[in-house]
């Protein structure tokens, strides 16, 4: 059996929306959708999306972040126009760890239990950062991230923090999302 070994296939907003168009029988396979009608489908599209992201199917992707901690800084936002600016809103952090800049090694920061996070007595302690605790936010559009301890002047002056989150699907708006 041969293999393509090809893996870039993709379908841009407008294309699939024909596609299914055409598969419903509202327009013919030599027509063109009108704008109302890729309209109202991309409509549906995003709804349909969001509806199956909420049932809970696995809609999203993994990106990495590099965030510079602060000296005495504890908590970060995370999120467009936050502490650690990334588009999309984490919605969960699936690692983290921290990396020595001047030899690039790196060290896990283990996961913290929210009640474990908020049970410790003094957060702004300072020193090498050896846990975590995400709070992703519904309300807002930034979620955030707590050090513990929080980065003395040594940790912020020589390292970061790189985080591997998971952020929902973008919306398709524009006939060339893909």
């Amino acid at each position: 059996m041969a293999l393509s070994n090809s893996f870039d296939f993709t379908l841009n907003r407008n294309a699939l929306i024909t596609r299914a168009l055409r598969l419903l029988g509202v327009v013919s396979a030599d027509q063109t959708p009108t704008d109302s009608e890729i309209e109202d489908a991309s409509e549906m599209l995003n709804l349909m999306l969001k509806a199956w992201e909420a049932d809970g199917l696995q809609l999203w992707t993994l990106t990495q972040v590099s965030l510079s901690p602060v000296q005495g800084q504890y908590k970060y936002t995370m999120g467009l126009g936050g502490d650690v600016s990334v588009v999309g809103q984490p919605v969960e952090i699936f690692e983290a760890h921290r990396r020595e800049t001047s030899t690039t090694v790196d060290v896990s920061i283990q996961r913290m239990a929210r009640k474990d996070y908020w049970e410790l007595s003094d957060k702004d302690t300072e020193g090498t950062p050896v846990n975590y605790y995400f709070e992703p936010q519904i309300t807002s559009n930034l979620s955030n991230f707590y050090l513990w301890p929080a980065p003395d002047a040594t940790f912020a002056a020589n390292s970061t923090v790189e985080i591997l989150y998971q952020k929902p699907f973008d919306d398709m708006n524009s006939a060339s999302d893909n």
